[in-house]
């Protein structure tokens, strides 16, 4: 493709680790290597380069032989970093300069942030345990936090995106809980609806008598996993109410999903297990990483209803260091004015790891000369027209064209992830560098491509190293271990990861 169009544009939008043992055994290594074969303009950093903390970044950034950019980070407490990437980078295009501005998604170290305050393990009895981040309720949203809220969304030109307002409110009030965007629509929608944002108090009954408490349990003998907030609905009660009475009569308020048969002295071992873990969780003076701890509780077995705040355990958790993280489109915004001003020049592209919305929004809040997006990080296939390449569903037009503040055009793209597609656009600009047209489409990197040659004699070594791994036969299974659901739900792959480690420590060696 370079031969056919020299004056093309490579751009990285992020994610170069992990993936596969390749990465797991040869780190950032063996992603130069391969990396620095391909004539890359620029490579925007994505959350999972953080993966192995600021250590496990900075040799990455220091061997590759192009720039990275990032123009949405505060590195002064983190001085190893510091001077090994830039904001942007001007190259030139039929003597024409382009402003390329790399951009990271402002809530990179959100995870350690809100799970500090809001991390509980809820373990449950009878075979049954549930994981899961419990969200600190929003009482603390006093009427004047609330238009404060209002206020940061701003309205006109001047509004912020929901993506916008949470980690401004998180460092506007780094000591409060932080904000999720279901509540700020909740807010919205409070002040379009009714003009205040005070408490309003239940329109549901308080008090239940033994006829709707009856009626409750019946529904719920009848269709076992009806979810608590259908019984409330379909009982005109509060959530909570609801969530009152089926602890009251031992019953469970969720979903129960049957993946796995446990075995005989699968509730022994799940006991076991869970001692030792919490015992030895109390003696480290270095805690482990918190993600590992919450894929074992997942499966683990109590004999009683117990709570456990492990939120002192996140402490040394963000992998990003001491580095903070401003909001997007400010950042992009002010990176391409200057670029215009000092540098001159024709158009910007911004190479982003923020996700599809995010992307949309930078769009919207576009200034000017700024005419393309390369997106990453939600692994978004975008795609226009029928019959898409590959196997995956589209989220979107290829480009997305958003109208920006400013009436300007500006386009979204992305390709999906793990290489599965080469992203293919081509823009024409007109003389004051804003899009005039564009053609193209991902290309599905299937295997009517041949391999390239070199490449697979330079991954010899590599691949000697993982297949003497790899290739190790340790069991079998006799069920699809499955991870499909594992975003949304159990699924049979994260149960064996699970067991797996249960096993571990409760089998004699």
């Amino acid at each position: 493709m370079l031969d056919e169009k020299p004056d093309s544009v490579l751009l990285n939008a992020g994610d170069n680790f992990q993936g596969t043992l390749y990465y797991t055994l040869g780190k950032w290594n063996i992603t130069q290597e391969f990396l620095n074969k391909l004539p890359f303009d620029a490579t925007v950093l994505g959350n999972h380069e953080f993966d192995d903390k600021i250590a496990g970044v900075v040799p990455f950034i220091k061997a590759l032989n192009h720039p990275v950019v990032v123009c949405n980070i505060d590195d002064t407490l983190e001085p190893s970093i510091q001077g090994l990437y830039a904001k942007s980078t001007v190259i030139e295009r039929n003597g024409k300069k382009i402003g390329i501005i790399g951009v990271i998604i402002s809530t990179c170290d959100c995870f350690y942030t809100a799970a500090k305050s809001n991390l509980v393990c809820m373990l449950y009895s009878e075979f049954e345990t549930k994981c899961y981040f419990k969200l600190v309720k929003m009482s603390y949203l006093t009427e004047s936090l609330k238009i404060e809220i209002l206020m940061m969304i701003g309205y006109g030109d001047r509004a912020r995106t929901q993506c916008e307002v949470v980690p401004l409110f998180r460092e506007t009030h780094p000591d409060l809980p932080p904000l999720n965007q279901g509540t700020i629509s909740k807010i919205e929608a409070q002040y379009r609806e009714m003009g205040h944002v005070r408490k309003v108090p239940s329109k549901r009954q308080a008090v239940v008598d033994d006829d709707t408490k009856l009626n409750l349990l019946l529904a719920l003998e009848e269709n076992p996993i009806t979810p608590a907030r259908q019984l409330a609905r379909d009982s005109n009660l509060n959530h909570k109410t609801v969530l009152k009475i089926l602890k009251y009569e031992k019953k469970r308020p969720y979903k129960m999903q049957a993946v796995q048969e446990l075995l005989e002295d699968d509730p022994d071992r799940r006991l076991e297990f869970c001692d030792l873990l919490m015992s030895n969780i109390f003696q480290l003076k270095s805690p482990p990483c918190i993600i590992v701890i919450i894929i074992i509780l997942e499966m683990t077995l109590v004999s009683e209803n117990e709570k456990f705040d492990l939120s002192f355990l996140l402490k040394e958790i963000a992998s990003t260091g001491n580095l903070k993280f401003y909001l997007e489109s400010p950042s992009v915004n002010e990176e391409a004015e200057r670029l215009v001003k000092e540098e001159g020049v024709f158009t910007n592209i911004v190479v982003s790891h923020s996700g599809y919305d995010r992307e949309i929004a930078i769009a919207q809040n576009a200034s000017e000369k700024i005419s393309l997006i390369v997106g990453g990080h939600s692994h978004s296939f975008l795609y226009t027209g029928d019959n898409p390449p590959g196997p995956d569903t589209p989220e979107g037009p290829y480009p997305t064209v958003v109208e920006s503040k400013n009436g300007k055009n500006v386009l979204v793209v992305q390709a999906s992830a793990y290489t599965k597609y080469l992203g293919n656009i081509t823009v024409f600009l007109d003389e004051n560098g804003e899009v005039a047209d564009y053609s193209g489409a991902p290309i599905f990197l299937d295997t009517y491509y041949t391999k390239d040659e070199q490449i697979n004699e330079e991954l010899v070594p590599w691949k000697a190293m993982v297949d003497a791994h790899g290739t190790k036969v340790i069991g079998s299974s006799l069920v699809t271990l499955d991870r499909s659901k594992s975003y949304s739900g159990e699924c049979t792959l994260g149960n064996f990861i699970a067991d797996s480690m249960v096993y571990s420590v409760s089998m004699p060696v």
